[in-house]
């Protein structure tokens, strides 16, 4: 909760301070994400699949309510490996999301239509985004990313998805 308190406290003062005309450097280094400590999002907020060995499991859709998604490491005991095409789009509800690290791929149009979406919390263990993954993210300012500037430079991310590249990345490390 405190975290949550700070991140919300942060995020105004950056939205202030953008609207006064203060220039807000794209990238800094920071030793922890400001949601890792939220626990994960009900189970039963999620559709999914499993892979076709069984091994892994791909979310592909998300039906909460919640304004923040914590996505869990694993269901049914398989890792969340994937973000499937349109999981989370059009919740228009969710201002944050936190992605676990078993995450390694984001699929097409995932995270389309998140219109309130303001933060997202990437770990280095994913190595691509898909076509057009946030379009109509407008409201994404910050990427909370579990790597360095140059893990990033070494993630595919399709180049259709400028919300993100315009973000202000944090970087872990």
């Amino acid at each position: 909760m405190k975290k949550a308190l700070t991140l919300f406290m942060i995020l105004s003062l950056l939205t202030m301070l953008t609207a006064c005309g203060v220039s807000i450097p794209k990238s800094r280094k920071t030793e922890s994400q400001p949601t890792e400590s939220l626990p994960a999002s009900d189970v039963a907020d999620f559709e999914y699949e499993l892979t076709d060995d069984g091994g892994a499991v791909i979310i592909t859709k998300y039906v909460g309510d919640s304004e923040q998604c914590v996505i869990p490491s694993a269901i049914q005991g398989q890792p969340v490996t994937t973000i499937g095409n349109f999981a989370f789009a059009h919740c228009t509800a969710l201002t944050n999301i936190t992605i676990p690290n078993s995450v390694t791929r984001i699929g097409d149009y995932a995270f389309e239509n998140c219109t309130s979406l303001t933060s997202i919390t990437i770990p280095n263990s994913v190595i691509s985004i898909g076509e057009r993954a946030f379009t109509h993210c407008e409201s994404l300012t910050t990427v909370y990313y579990g790597g360095s500037e140059a893990d990033r430079a070494k993630m595919d991310i399709d180049a259709t998805n400028h919300v993100l590249h315009d973000a202000t990345w944090v970087y872990a490390s």
